[in-house]
């Protein structure tokens, strides 16, 4: 965030805790390639406490359509989240 201006950028990271190798959890519903298809990312504007981007409700899923991974195991995962202005 930066003086001045009215809008958050928000990048939204999962990982898995394994035995051996952590993997980056796919919680994007983007169809862009490893890792950027990955990110939930977002821009909060605190002036209407909206935001846009990957998601405006809430939700980053990977695990529904339309990133098309539904059908093997890619990782897929969703995260709640809530943004407010207090």
């Amino acid at each position: 965030f930066r003086a001045g201006t009215t809008l958050v950028n928000v990048s939204i990271e999962a990982w898995d805790k394994d035995v051996f190798v952590d993997n980056r959890l796919d919680i994007s519903n983007s169809t862009e390639p490893d890792p950027e298809g990955r990110v939930c990312d977002m821009t909060y504007d605190i002036t209407t406490d909206t935001w846009s981007g990957d998601t405006n409700i809430g939700v980053c899923d990977g695990e529904d359509p339309p990133d098309g991974s539904v059908a093997t195991d890619e990782d897929d995962a969703r995260v709640l989240f809530n943004i407010a202005d207090y």
